[in-house]
């Protein structure tokens, strides 16, 4: 919401329109989405890579 604010006040001195605003915000949307899935992803592999370890470790 910050960004947003600062984007509309700050979007009249640049020339910002509201339909680049929206535009700002779906490219923002999809990049948190994304950012948000890698995370997932790599938190998935660290907990995959321990579990192996845990394992490795159990069978000595």
């Amino acid at each position: 919401k910050a960004i947003l604010f600062g984007a509309r006040f700050y979007g009249y001195i640049a020339g910002i329109t509201p339909n680049d605003l929206r535009l700002l915000t779906a490219l923002m949307i999809v990049l948190s989405l994304i950012l948000g899935q890698w995370k997932s992803t790599l938190q998935d592999q660290r907990a995959q890579q321990a579990a192996l370890w845990r394992k490795a470790e159990e069978a000595l």
